[in-house]
């Protein structure tokens, strides 16, 4: 005989705060890192646009724009202090997703420019000295022609 099944009720709002929390732990695991980029550890400042840009993921559902551009614009800020751009794009990029698979396909593009507009900032803002190309780069003095 089999039980009968019980229909478990599903709150929108609660999924979205428990993938919110999982990213969060994501980013806060990478914030923690050595990014080995010249990049300074996660601060308090940091770690408040950290919580402030995981918090807007969990009404990413209910109003899909509005929490993408909260997300973009607080990463923005975010970039400016210095961070690490990688800590929180996994957030960037959850709630381009929802806005892309919710959303008319010019809003999506818009909210894609916009992060990748965010990734170029990210890249030109980056700390000058991080990487140096190996000595075994260097031009030769070697001819092959």
């Amino acid at each position: 005989m089999q039980r009968p099944r019980v229909p478990i009720p599903r709150s929108p709002l609660l999924l979205d705060t428990g993938i919110a929390s999982a990213v969060l732990a994501c980013a806060l695991l990478l914030g923690r890192q050595d990014s080995g980029e010249g990049y300074p550890p996660l601060d308090a400042p940091g770690l408040l646009l950290t919580l402030a840009i995981h918090l807007l993921l969990c009404r990413r559902r209910r109003n899909p724009e509005a929490v993408t551009a909260g997300i973009l614009t607080l990463w923005t800020v975010y970039i400016a202090l210095g961070h690490w751009p990688v800590v929180n794009s996994l957030a960037a990029q959850l709630a381009l997703y929802t806005v892309a698979s919710t959303r008319p396909l010019r809003t999506a593009v818009t909210a894609g420019a916009g992060l990748g507009a965010i990734w170029l900032y990210a890249g030109f803002a980056a700390p000058t000295d991080r990487w140096r190309p190996p000595r075994h780069w260097a031009p030769s003095s070697r001819r092959y022609w």
